[in-house]
């Protein structure tokens, strides 16, 4: 929570894709090493879990920056509300049940580990259709950046 403020400000510099394009590649680099980290026990789980929330700073600093520019002012709170809820349902919401079943079928604890390189994977690629709108105005009936 410290962080986000300096992840935003960055990104009003820098612009968004470069913040998360670093989440996303970093995330999916320590990932398994951070997964071992938390199987050393609990200094390791509080380290490892720090390490990867650390990772996630710079997505959640401009994920309220970032989503609702992709949509035209008309729309833009319905569409982020709806798009944004929606998915976080489906996938977040399903992906301990999904996890859960995986570690079993497969007998790995590291599931979860490869659960999240594959939607850093699905991420990144996704960032390269991305439309960059720092520094751009909201304003108008437009899609920002189109």
């Amino acid at each position: 929570m410290v962080f986000l403020p300096f992840a935003g400000r960055l990104s009003d510099r820098v612009g968004r894709k470069p913040l998360w394009y670093f989440s996303l590649i970093a995330l999916f680099i320590a990932v398994i090493p951070a997964y071992h980290l938390m199987e050393t026990g609990t200094m390791g789980a509080i380290f490892g879990f720090a390490l990867l929330g650390l990772l996630f700073v710079p997505q959640l600093a401009t994920i309220s920056a970032t989503f609702p520019a992709m949509f035209p002012t008309p729309v833009r709170f319905a569409g982020f509300a709806i798009s944004y809820n929606i998915s976080t349902s489906l996938f977040g919401g399903t992906a301990p049940a999904l996890n859960s079943w995986l570690i079993g079928v497969t007998g790995s604890t590291l599931v979860p580990a490869y659960y999240m390189m594959a939607a850093c994977m699905i991420g990144l690629i996704s960032v390269v259709f991305l439309v960059e709108t720092a520094g751009q105005s909201l304003r108008g009936t437009h899609t920002p950046g189109r």
